[in-house]
């Protein structure tokens, strides 16, 4: 990096964010307010989680939840017939507080980034998710 710099006769702040391996830059792009107003608009019962300043947010046309704790979640889910989708929103919710507590960036079924301490998989950033199940095929 700092060879970059020097090259680029510039200084290596804002070059590249692989030493960024706890917290984000701008970890919380969405303010509580706009997840709320989010949240109001949505019809269907698939939850959506993100995180803002005050914690961690769950939502689907159910109600809209926020915590700083995953746990405190769980009980407003009603999840305990659907061991799958359990499991899962217990990934997720877990994750996202991790993420709220050190600061960095969340993005519901994408891994969280820790930066130059490990390995990025290559991905085309211009691509979408594949639509189906966030389910893993076995080896």
């Amino acid at each position: 990096m700092m060879y970059a710099a020097r090259e680029l006769q510039t200084l290596p702040k804002g070059l590249t964010d692989q030493l960024m391996t706890v917290h984000a830059k701008r970890p919380f792009p969405d303010t509580p307010e706009e997840i709320a107003a989010t949240a109001a608009a949505i019809r269907d019962p698939n939850f959506r989680v993100q995180v803002s300043t005050h914690g961690v947010h769950v939502y689907n046309r159910d109600g809209h939840h926020l915590a700083t704790d995953a746990f405190a979640l769980w009980p407003h889910l009603h999840l305990e017939a659907d061991g799958a989708h359990a499991f899962y929103m217990g990934v997720e919710l877990a994750r996202a507080e991790l993420a709220w507590r050190l600061g960095k960036r969340y993005s519901q079924d994408q891994p969280l980034e820790w930066g130059c301490a490990s390995e990025r998989d290559a991905r085309d950033l211009l691509a979408q998710c594949a639509p189906g199940t966030t389910r893993r095929k076995e080896a």
